[in-house]
């Protein structure tokens, strides 16, 4: 058992908008090792340390990460695979007299925190289904409604109505139906 060490740095003068994920390469990677990927800025005061059993990341070429940079909180959020633990390095202003030194504190957390999590939704398919759309992750208000495509302006439904020469249904459970005599199957 190895304990395998990635380190990146969140670059996001150098980064272009629309690729904002990160890869970590875990083709060395073998079951019984722990993958440990060290993430620092590298303008703001932001270090984490994120451990991964191996047998979760052994099977894989690689695994992501996006930052979401709030200004004053940094969230990290996982593709590939979930962290089993989380060390991050807290600064600590000490309360000795001027000049203020600071104190880096180890602190180990059991899951890292998001309070940006999302789920979507099970697939729409029965065993007559012989197409799959396959879409990324619905929308706020698609999860807020509980309905694929749910934003009134999503084109989605107006597009496969027309496409396939047919009305489209007024309510979600009419157009779960009518997709599935289709045999059209989409999910994320």
């Amino acid at each position: 058992m190895a304990e395998i060490i990635r380190n990146r740095t969140i670059r996001p003068s150098t980064r272009l908008e629309k690729s904002k994920s990160y890869k970590i390469d875990t083709k060395t990677v073998s079951g019984g090792d722990i993958l440990v990927v060290n993430i620092d800025h590298e303008t703001k005061s932001f270090r984490k340390s994120y451990k991964f059993n191996g047998s979760d990341v052994a099977h894989k070429d690689s695994i992501s990460f996006r930052v979401n940079d709030y200004g004053t909180t940094i969230d990290i959020c996982w593709s590939g695979a979930t962290p089993i633990g989380t060390i991050s390095k807290a600064t600590i202003k000490s309360t000795a007299p001027k000049p203020l030194t600071k104190i880096v504190v180890d602190k180990v957390v059991s899951k890292p925190i998001s309070t940006h999590t999302k789920t979507s939704f099970d697939p729409i398919s029965n065993a007559d289904t012989i197409t799959l759309i396959l879409g990324t992750m619905p929308g706020d208000k698609s999860l807020e409604l509980g309905e694929y495509y749910g934003h009134s302006r999503n084109r989605f439904w107006k597009i496969i109505s027309t496409i396939t020469g047919n009305d489209l249904p007024l309510s979600y459970s009419d157009k779960k139906n009518f997709y599935l005599n289709l045999k059209l199957e989409f999910g994320t």
